[in-house]
């Protein structure tokens, strides 16, 4: 597994499974992760997850706006497999 103590925020782009799974462990290693995914349902979806309400502390929701601004601060961005890597 790669280690991922050099970087100290995270965004991840994509909630599906994928995204909502290296949330969660990115979480638990008590790193800062920013979310998003520009399906709207999907970051409902999220906010009632387990994930969402146990690292509440850790994880952030991004509106639009802010994830791409997040895209440029963050230490390492995480895109989940089902968003299109031609996706702005």
């Amino acid at each position: 597994m790669a280690n991922f103590d050099e970087y100290h925020s995270f965004l991840v782009v994509g909630l599906a499974r994928s995204g909502v799974a290296v949330s969660a462990l990115l979480a638990s290693h008590g790193h800062a992760v920013s979310v998003y995914d520009d399906d709207p349902q999907a970051m409902t979806r999220f906010a009632d997850t387990e994930v969402a309400r146990e690292f509440r502390q850790r994880v952030t929701a991004l509106s639009p706006q802010d994830a791409a601004l997040a895209a440029t601060r963050s230490d390492c961005v995480v895109v989940s497999p089902g968003v299109p890597m031609e996706h702005p």
